[in-house]
């Protein structure tokens, strides 16, 4: 399976493309060296996008839905995304991170302000409902 034949999914407009009709392939010369890594060769493939027509997550599941891991299986080869797809994946992790710790903080002061271990989980399980509302019904009301 050659690269030129991969079909991607645009989901805005609900079509499918060949990836020859999208991309502008380019082979450039560079430095002839082998990565090697773990004493396993590695290879780079690094692409530009147009963020104006698709974005980087629409590429990578559409890699993924339509033949990567065909090729991979087909070649005895494994892939995996860096870049800006890592650093995603860094930083949803941290934002995880960060919301619980908020959250327990916010439990010790309102325990402190209460002088109650169960008053603050009442508030805090009406916090939801506030967002909810808030977007909701804050609008209908023109509030």
């Amino acid at each position: 399976m050659c690269l030129f034949g991969i079909y991607i999914s645009v989901l805005l407009a609900g079509h499918k493309f060949l990836l020859s009709e999208i991309v502008e392939f380019r082979e450039t010369a560079g430095f002839s060296q082998i990565k090697r890594e773990d004493g396993v060769r590695r290879i780079a493939v690094t692409a530009e996008i147009d963020e104006a027509v698709t974005t980087s997550n629409d590429v990578l599941a559409a890699l993924e839905k339509d033949g990567l891991s065909e090729i991979a299986a087909k070649y005895g080869v494994s892939y995996r995304f860096a870049g800006k797809a890592e650093e995603q994946q860094g930083t949803f992790k941290d934002m995880k991170t960060g919301a619980i710790i908020g959250l327990v903080l916010m439990y010790i002061v309102l325990c402190w302000v209460f002088g109650s271990f169960s008053r603050p989980i009442a508030v805090m399980l009406i916090i939801p409902f506030g967002f909810y509302w808030c977007h909701t019904w804050a609008p209908v009301y023109g509030i």
